[in-house]
């Protein structure tokens, strides 16, 4: 799994809620298992690239789902946060 540069317990974080609690994608984690998206967006948007490529090798992701800056392509919801 590609995890260069993202601290263990993020990686934890992920693994955990992939296998125990049905996280499909990076927005998925972001809003339902952490919350971040909602209370804490500088976090999200400090690791939403490394966050989005540990899915892309844990679901096998090629680069047309992964969509950066947004995954909205392939999970209807839009990460692209270049709010001020």
């Amino acid at each position: 799994m590609e995890t260069e540069g993202v601290p263990r317990l993020i990686r934890l974080l992920i693994q955990y809620s992939v296998h125990y609690e049905m996280v499909m994608t990076a927005s998925d984690f972001f809003v339902r298992r952490t919350g971040a998206i909602l209370f804490n967006i500088e976090w999200v948007k400090k690791w939403k690239y490394l966050i989005i490529r540990m899915f892309q090798t844990i679901f096998n992701w090629d680069e047309k789902v992964t969509n950066f800056p947004n995954e909205k392509a392939h999970t209807g919801h839009s990460l692209s946060l270049d709010v001020g």
